[in-house]
């Protein structure tokens, strides 16, 4: 499944497989912009104008509600932390609710990230500055001073570690990237290329590539360790406003501000599927642990979910655990239906030679 945030203040969970919508989480009256799913896929947080929500997606009741600016959740998901809007982190309990730790700032902390171990939160403030706090002893590591002031609010930015901690990345709405070195606390390169302003990063699973989502309608994956660029992802009609790895790293999916959100294969740049039909805009995508569900955030407050099948088990029509001629007839008793069908493998609405081309490919491979 996929949580999708949106601008329309609720949260939809959809399965992929079948194109249908699962649930609908409301209780926001504006955007939502950071979601996160606790490690069993029960629970999800969202955090929308100042207010961060709890959610049991299994009975859709919010657990708890606390007054936050924006999240990220620690890697077993166990705990979230969430900058308020007094200048200060927290780090919050998702069981119990309860506020574990707070660390207190200077300024408003825009941005924030946990790294994998759980050891270090990077905080990124308004004017610049990035602290590393160790949650585990309570005392900030290293400060960075050197980028100067970020404008605007939380989604002008995004700041993240790489899986294997090695690096920090800082986007910024200029149209370039931070990548610092976490151990030396020097920055590493700065990447550019990006037309317009990049709204969004995400480190691929074993963090030797960096996806950049950016309103000039591309997505770009850049080589960690060389700094130099691999790939740009070009099919967006609009701004591109997110962007993530699914768990195994196969697929990159990004949002736009038109509703569509795009899926593409990490390996080739191609784009393998594209969800339509919403109005507004993607602003925040995440994928279960387990990478079978999709959550969407979109500006009107909405989350959707999404069920995601491999290309290979949809092409499997008659689910006999053998992608051949069989599904390739039933492929073809369908043709030209219009509608939900399971032999409508690309999932466009329609029963046509793209879906025995995709059967045809899958049966080869």
């Amino acid at each position: 499944m996929v949580s999708v945030s949106s601008q329309n203040s609720n949260v939809s969970i959809w399965d992929v497989s079948t194109g249908r919508l699962q649930d609908t989480l409301t209780g926001y009256s504006s955007a939502i912009w950071d979601m996160s799913y606790s490690s069993d896929g029960q629970t999800l947080a969202s955090v929308s104008q100042g207010t961060v929500n709890i959610w049991d997606v299994r009975t859709d009741e919010i657990r708890h509600t606390v007054t936050g600016y924006t999240i990220s959740p620690s890697p077993n998901r166990q705990t979230i932390a969430i900058s308020t809007l007094d200048y200060n982190v927290c780090l919050l309990d998702v069981e119990t609710g309860e506020i574990r730790d707070k660390l207190e700032l200077d300024n408003q902390a825009i941005m924030i990230s946990f790294s994998r171990d759980e050891q270090l939160l990077a905080i990124l403030d308004n004017v610049g500055t990035i602290l590393l706090w160790d949650v585990k002893t309570g005392t900030v590591q290293h400060i960075f001073t050197e980028l100067g002031r970020f404008h605007g609010i939380r989604h002008h930015g995004f700041i993240s570690f790489s899986p294997d901690l090695q690096h920090l990345a800082i986007s910024r709405p200029v149209g370039i990237i931070h990548l610092i070195d976490v151990n030396t606390g020097e920055l590493k390169y700065t990447l550019r290329g990006h037309g317009d302003s990049v709204r969004e990063v995400s480190f691929s699973p074993d963090g030797q590539v960096l996806a950049s989502a950016s309103w000039d309608k591309t997505i770009r994956l850049w080589d960690v360790n060389t700094g130099k660029l691999r790939d740009i992802l070009i099919g967006h009609e609009s701004w591109v406003d997110s962007v993530t790895y699914s768990p195994d790293g196969q697929l990159v999916v990004s949002g736009g501000s038109d509703g569509d959100i795009y899926l593409w294969n990490a390996q080739t740049g191609k784009q393998t599927d594209r969800l339509t039909g919403y109005s507004s805009r993607a602003t925040n995508l995440l994928f279960s642990p387990d990478g079978e569900t999709l959550a969407g955030g979109r500006m009107n407050g909405v989350i959707h979910l999404w069920h995601i099948v491999p290309e290979r088990l949809a092409a499997d029509i008659n689910t006999d655990g053998v992608v051949n001629i069989q599904d390739l007839v039933l492929v073809a008793a369908d043709f030209g239906q219009m509608g939900e069908y399971a032999t409508d493998v690309n999932g466009d609405g329609t029963v046509n030679i793209l879906d025995l081309v995709a059967v045809a490919k899958a049966f080869n491979e």
